[in-house]
This record gives structure tokens, C-alpha cells and sequence, in this order.
């Protein structure tokens, strides 16, 4: 910037996550803050404020970046572009979820699949009032949402992703193809997770398997994008 290598337009698109990257520190000292004084973990709802943010950053840092890439890109139809976009609302709602999930520490208690205590829904799912604050706040429920939102999203990307798959090319088919199988391998992480009481191993690796999916994700809608 300092030496007019990049134009306007980029310069105000770098600035713009540089101050989102400042207004990040900010939110991670706001969660922090919530965990100094009555105890030491965490508010779910500031967790889930942090990680968004972060990937809101993530995400618009990578956009930019294949922007300046020479990665192939096709025009496509509005239907199949938008179906991309509502498959990306899917991923984010259940990683907003599972933010939900670890700051309630939800994940260490009924490691059963696919009942919950023998039950599909257990009765202590509901047992906050006022009831809205259950599905935010009552780890029985929060836990429900995101172990049924994971299969429900992968099933999801992989429509999006086998219509992609016939939309491309034969020899141009490998981003549609790598999204199709992370989407399988990240609802494995999960349920491995699950199973094993969150182990931090596989729980991490889950959290990391969300950040692929995502990435793997922008790259498709961004390759639908007109040339």
C-alpha cells in the first residue's frame, strides 16, 4: 500500500479486515472478561460472538485472497449459485451451534448415538424458563440441535456438491469432489467426538474439519462466479 503496488479498491477491502482483525481483539477480551470473576470458563454466547468474528475474518481474508488468484471461474445459473450460499447458511448456523456446544461443554455428556438417555429428545431438554433460553442455554438441548444440524448440512453439501459435479466438466471436477467428502469426513469427526467424550484430539480436529468445510465451501461459490 505504502509503495501504490495495489489500487484503491483492494486497499479498502485490506483496510476493512485489518479493522475487523482489531474489533476481534476487542470480542476476545470481551469473552475473556466474562470468565475472570464468578468462574472460570467462558460465556457460550461471547465464545460463539469470538469464534464468528474469527471466521467472518477468515472468510473474507480467503475470498480476497482467490480474488488475486488465478483459480478457474465459470459463470453459472442463479439457482445453483444460490443454492451454494443457502449451503453455506446451513455450515454456519452449525458451527454457530457447536460454538454452543463447547462453551457449555456439552459434548462430554450423553456420548450416545443416535439416542440421547435412550430417548430421541430427553426430557431435560426443555427444563429452562422461559423456554427460548434452552436452545441456547440447556446443554441437553444445544447438544440435540448440533449432532441432528451436522447430518442434516452434509446432506445438504453433498446435493449442492453432486450438482456441481455434473455441472463441471470431467476434468474439472475436484473442488465439487473434495467438498463432497470433507462433508463426510467432518460428520464422522463429529460423531467420533461425540462418542469419546470430546476427546481434545478429536474435538480438535473436528473444530479444524469446520474450518476446511468452510474453506472448501468459498471456493466453490467463488468458482461459480462469472470470469
Amino acid at each position: 500500500w505504502a509503495k501504490k503496488r495495489i489500487d484503491n479498491k483492494l486497499t479498502l477491502k485490506l483496510f476493512g479486515i485489518f479493522a475487523l482483525g482489531g474489533l476481534q481483539g476487542f470480542i476476545g477480551w470481551f469473552m475473556v472478561q466474562s470468565g475472570l470473576e464468578v468462574r472460570t470458563s467462558v460465556s457460550p454466547y461471547r465464545l460463539a460472538l469470538h469464534l464468528g468474528f474469527a471466521l467472518l475474518v477468515y472468510a473474507l481474508l480467503l475470498w480476497v485472497g482467490l480474488m488475486l488468484t488465478k483459480i478457474k471461474r465459470t459463470g453459472s445459473t442463479w439457482c445453483l449459485r444460490r443454492h451454494g450460499w443457502v449451503t453455506l447458511g446451513f455450515l454456519v448456523v452449525t458451527m454457530a451451534w457447536g460454538a454452543f456446544v463447547a462453551g457449555l461443554h456439552a459434548g462430554e455428556a450423553y456420548n450416545t448415538w443416535p439416542l440421547m438417555d435412550g430417548q430421541i429428545v430427553p426430557d431435560a431438554a426443555f427444563t429452562i424458563l422461559p423456554k427460548y433460553l434452552n436452545v441456547f442455554e440447556n446443554l441437553v438441548l444445544v447438544q440435540f440441535i448440533h449432532r441432528w444440524l451436522g447430518p442434516i448440512t452434509m446432506l445438504v453439501v453433498l446435493t449442492w456438491s453432486y450438482r456441481l459435479i455434473h455441472f463441471f466438466p470431467a476434468n474439472d471436477r475436484k473442488w465439487p469432489h473434495a467438498l463432497g467428502g470433507m462433508a463426510v469426513v467432518q460428520v464422522m469427526l463429529g460423531l467420533a467426538t461425540l462418542l469419546t467424550h470430546a476427546n481434545i484430539v478429536l474435538a480438535t480436529l473436528h473444530q479444524a474439519g469446520a474450518i476446511t468445510l468452510l474453506t472448501l465451501l468459498l471456493i466453490n461459490i467463488y468458482r461459480l462466479r462469472k470470469a
